[in-house]
């Protein structure tokens, strides 16, 4: 090596002397410069973590991921657990809570005649509303909003309900199947004889819907959602109509 490096500065040395002395001609081109290649047999060095301390490197990390993996699994694992348990006592509260089921009361055609001759037009505008809990637990009526609509034969119902101002009901304590009645005036803009009139014509149909809010046992609030068109119809005057009831339409039905 040492060798060649005297010999390199040799060369070097006389090429500046040779320079000096033969300076170059303007119009000879200049040498083009040359490149000198890397030694081809230069070692390689790499760096690598398998070496003979590569283990304190890999141990914690390997520790860290299996100590990861543990947390993971025991939080998924709480997850379904606590969603179990959830579920469980929903289905309690569901099987042991109060249900309410709101309809108006069937249409005795004979009975309803012989009430409005005693009652007159109070008794031909209004419709009553039987509210029963068919649950396994008291329930506490909180309140109560209804509306009755005379329409026009086979009407359509609107897309949304239109409720009234909710109503707080005389008896608020009802124990399993326990019922109450709850009376609904009829919205209509017929008089008393276009009305009657109109009974016995065969055009008659109205529609009842609302809702009632009330607590269970456990002081959870619970709303219960009734929708109903109710068609009456008459071939004549002197025979008894049809009476259709129809839980239409069905996004004015909901209970929670």
């Amino acid at each position: 090596m040492k060798r060649l490096a005297l010999l390199c500065l040799l060369a070097f040395g006389i090429s500046l002397t040779f320079g000096q002395s033969s300076p170059v001609r303007k119009d000879t081109a200049a040498p083009e410069p040359t490149i000198r290649a890397s030694q081809p047999n230069a070692p390689v060095y790499t760096v690598s973590l398998l070496n003979d301390n590569s283990w304190h490197f890999w141990l914690p990390f390997v520790f860290n991921v299996l100590v990861a993996c543990g947390g993971f699994a025991s939080v998924f694992f709480l997850y379904r657990q606590t969603k179990a348990a959830t579920l469980n006592a929903e289905a309690v509260l569901k099987g042991q809570r109060a249900w309410l089921l709101v309809k108006p009361e069937p249409l005795d055609v004979n009975s309803y005649r012989n009430r409005i001759k005693v009652e007159g037009e109070r008794a031909m505008r209004e419709l009553k509303l039987a509210i029963t809990n068919v649950g396994v637990t008291p329930a506490q009526l909180q309140a109560i909003s209804a509306r009755a609509v005379l329409q026009e034969y086979g009407s359509q119902a609107r897309e949304e309900p239109k409720y009234r101002e909710e109503q707080a009901p005389a008896t608020r304590l009802l124990v399993p199947n326990d019922s109450i009645g709850h009376f609904v005036q009829i919205e209509t803009d017929y008089s008393m004889s276009e009305l009657s009139q109109r009974m016995v014509s065969g055009e008659f149909t109205i529609h009842i819907y609302g809702y009632a809010r009330y607590l269970d046992v456990y002081d959870r609030e619970h709303r219960v959602a009734f929708g109903l068109r109710r068609k009456l119809k008459w071939e004549n005057a002197a025979m008894t109509p049809s009476v259709v009831d129809e839980y239409w339409p069905p996004q004015y039905n909901s209970a929670t």
